[in-house]
């Protein structure tokens, strides 16, 4: 037979209420004395009680489960080497904070065939992290909904939406280009990385004219290739066309692009008898074990995604216990990245 409060308070000799208020940690106008909490936190590790979650959660008003959702525009899913390693944090923080964590793939990219599920609508969980590029109206369903949310990454469509955790990604860009200004690289190009970024991405070059003279002389072109970028896989035989179709006086010696791209890139590289550093030189903006297992291994620009998980699972938390107030101003979007250096760029004479 389950353990319940009657035992709990049997034991101790007093209230099954008074058990109730203290495990609930209820605020009352009604004092427990804390020699009393103490015997009664012993009962309860001398008879092994366990609350009832269900229970518990109509006493509190909180499920003590987390739900993230992802995108269901990423590429590969929650298999992706890079968004799996932000759900790999979440589930950690959670699991150090107590909490369960529900995961699904949603669709957030689409206010036309956004549907708010039934689940969530009716708070089957205390909190949402969200995860891969949202477009605001259906971050501001969320909201109409009051769910806390903070978004994981800096894919919103508009900034000032919703709390976010995001790394300083236009800043390790920019130590990637210096790194290639250093060797010599004078024509430099990548790929289009995040919707609410492209306009931020125009303006890398100016910004590192202004830190480092070394870089003055450098060519950089941010690539659309005509709308048809998509951050993955299909972007190697695109990146191989464009660079093939440029007078070799144009062509960029160096490109970055995503992990996916990249690898797809050396295989029709190879196919045209280019080699990697020697032709092109190659930079990921995000550092996944694709990175280390390409041939040759990838240069790549680390964002410690476990840590801003962390962040994000806390202060969620911090608004559901606490009753914080938790808004866009809470942001937090300027975590620094780190250039991992491999052997996928060469030094140019």
């Amino acid at each position: 037979m389950a353990v319940t409060l009657k035992d709990i308070a049997k034991q101790v000799g007093v209230q099954a209420s008074t058990v109730s208020r203290v495990l609930n940690g209820k605020n009352t106008k009604i004092k427990v004395a804390s020699e009393t909490k103490r015997r009664i936190f012993t009962a309860v590790k001398e008879l092994g009680y366990h609350p009832n979650a269900s229970a518990r959660s109509l006493v509190t008003s909180r499920t003590k489960h987390l739900g993230l959702i992802m995108s269901d525009k990423v590429t590969d899913g929650f298999s992706n080497t890079f968004y799996s390693k932000y759900i790999e944090g979440v589930e950690q923080a959670c699991r150090a904070c107590g909490y369960g964590l529900n995961i699904s793939l949603y669709n957030l990219s689409c206010i036309k065939s956004f549907v708010l599920s039934e689940g969530i609508g009716q708070r089957s969980v205390d909190g949402l992290i969200l995860l891969g590029y949202a477009q605001a109206e259906v971050l501001k369903e969320f909201q109409a909904f009051s769910i806390p949310c903070v978004f994981l990454g800096d894919d919103v469509e508009e900034e000032h939406t919703v709390a976010t955790v995001a790394s300083d990604l236009i800043g390790g860009i920019l130590k990637a280009i210096e790194y290639l200004a250093w060797h010599g690289h004078q024509r430099i190009a990548m790929t289009n990385i995040a919707y609410r970024r492209d306009c931020d991405s125009v303006h890398l070059h100016e910004q590192l004219i202004a830190k480092d003279s070394v870089a003055k002389n450098v060519n950089f072109s941010v690539l659309d290739l005509l709308g048809k970028v998509c951050g993955d896989f299909r972007d190697g035989p695109l990146l191989m066309k464009y660079w093939l179709d440029l007078p070799e006086d144009e062509r960029p010696t160096a490109i970055i692009a995503s992990d996916q791209a990249h690898t797809s890139l050396l295989r029709e590289m190879r196919k045209v008898g280019l080699r990697c550093p020697e032709d092109i030189s190659l930079i990921s903006y995000v550092n996944t074990r694709l990175c280390e297992f390409a041939d040759p291994p990838l240069t790549a620009i680390r964002q410690n995604v476990i840590q801003l998980a962390d962040v994000a699972v806390k202060m969620l938390l911090k608004h559901v216990q606490l009753e914080v107030p938790l808004t866009a101003g809470d942001s937090r979007v300027n975590f620094p990245c780190e250039l991992i250096v491999r052997d996928s760029c060469t030094q140019l004479i």
